[in-house]
């Protein structure tokens, strides 16, 4: 069944079996308006979104035949109307004054309407040309459509099919910029994945490498072993985090280099707008992020960008607009996995613990193999690290003997 978007006129493809009786509602992937669709035959939808064609009506039905008004014969006494004069003739006698206007205003209309029919005809074929051009494969269409369900869910198996898919689009459709785009948040999204993956073991990394430091400065007596020690624990860490970040920067690379032919354009489409403000938000670059997700602001995905650029540079917001932003858009869009992980994480920034665990067992419930809001949860309720303060002896220090039994005596008499 073929369906369409009230508000932008995007077309797609649907099967109708799918949908019950009493409709459903879905989401254009290119404006991400939100629409109710009824299957084919429904009594009171046709397409989504508009009513049904209404059959002419049949005047007669309408309304009974009336008879003809009788005539009214003119009373005797009125005066019989005047035949009427001949027109005037023009002073040559070829033709009547009136003929002589008639025609030189069909000509002058004759004039301007022959130029005025070409243009309507040019800009009807370079209309018809444009369509034909942007017309989108219906089966690209089906694909893009499968691969925003799977990136609403987030979990990683689900953005590596949301990814393939928007790939398969792309291929179907060289011209659907909206699908490579979408590959490209895809692949951010992923990034972001695995740069969290790899960050506890860059955290432990950090923390053996200044232990190491101050072992170094301070020589304590076996600070030779203990180095050596803990170098074989940074190795460990190291090859355990470098691969997985690794990995986050080439997904990254391969996000960027997709997305620089389609920004070149003075307008780039909203797709290309979010998956930019994304980029800049995972580089740091919260100035450029806020920027791009500004000539986005009513798409939920440029507004996500930039709670994301908030998080990644807390004194570059105001404090509570990452948790307010965040709730209106969790509030305005829950199907937006990643934005109430998002969310659960600005609320910890902010000190609300229990809140952010409540926002995190939601997206469990809907997706229970989300491996981000898994992470979180057990990072929020993990005990904190215990703090061991090493206590070296003083090489000063009298020796101090156990205690003995003491000797006996013996009892004088």
């Amino acid at each position: 069944m073929r369906i369409q978007c009230e508000r932008c006129s995007t077309t797609y493809e649907l099967d109708d079996s799918r949908l019950p009786p009493s409709g459903a509602p879905v989401r254009c992937t290119r404006c991400q308006h939100v629409f109710r669709a009824f299957p084919e035959g429904a009594s009171d939808k046709t397409w989504l979104g508009q009513p049904p064609a209404v059959p002419p009506a049949d005047p007669a039905a309408e309304s009974p035949r009336s008879a003809p008004a009788p005539s009214v014969r003119p009373p005797a006494a009125a005066t019989p109307s005047a035949s009427p004069a001949p027109p005037a003739r023009d002073s040559s006698g070829d033709t009547t004054v009136t003929g002589l206007a008639k025609s030189l205003r069909s000509r002058r209309r004759r004039a301007w309407m022959l130029p005025a029919a070409a243009v309507v005809l040019l800009a009807g074929a370079g209309g018809a040309w444009l369509a034909l051009r942007n017309r989108v494969d219906p089966a690209a269409l089906g694909l893009s459509s499968e691969a925003m369900v799977l990136l609403l869910r987030d979990d990683r198996a689900s953005l590596d099919g949301a990814a393939s898919k928007f790939a398969g689009a792309a291929t179907a459709a060289p011209a659907y910029v909206a699908a490579r785009a979408n590959r490209a948040l895809a692949l951010l999204l992923l990034s972001d994945d695995a740069a969290d993956e790899a960050r506890p073991g860059e955290e432990r990394f950090r923390a053996l490498d200044a232990e190491q430091k101050r072992e170094e400065s301070e020589r304590p007596p076996g600070w030779q072993s203990r180095q050596a020690e803990i170098i074989a624990r940074m190795r460990v860490a190291q090859s355990e985090s470098q691969p997985v970040r690794d990995r986050s920067r080439a997904l990254r690379e391969e996000a960027i280099t997709l997305l620089r032919p389609l920004a070149r354009g003075r307008s780039p489409e909203v797709e290309v707008v979010r998956a930019l403000a994304f980029y800049y938000a995972l580089e740091g670059e919260t100035d450029r992020a806020q920027q791009a997700a500004g000539r986005g602001s009513e798409d939920p995905w440029a507004t996500l960008a930039r709670v994301t650029s908030m998080l990644r540079r807390p004194a570059a917001a105001p404090a509570g607009e990452p948790v307010a932003t965040g709730e209106r858009l969790a509030t305005a869009h829950p199907e937006m996995l990643r934005a109430r992980v998002t969310l659960a994480r600005a609320l910890l920034g902010s000190g609300r613990r229990d809140e952010a665990v409540s926002v995190l067992d939601g997206v469990l419930a809907t997706n229970p193999v989300h491996e981000r809001a898994k992470a979180l949860k057990a990072e929020i309720l993990s005990p904190p690290p215990a703090t061991v303060t090493t206590v070296l002896p003083a090489a000063s220090a009298p020796r101090v003997q156990r205690p003995g039994k003491l000797p006996r005596t013996r009892a004088r008499p």
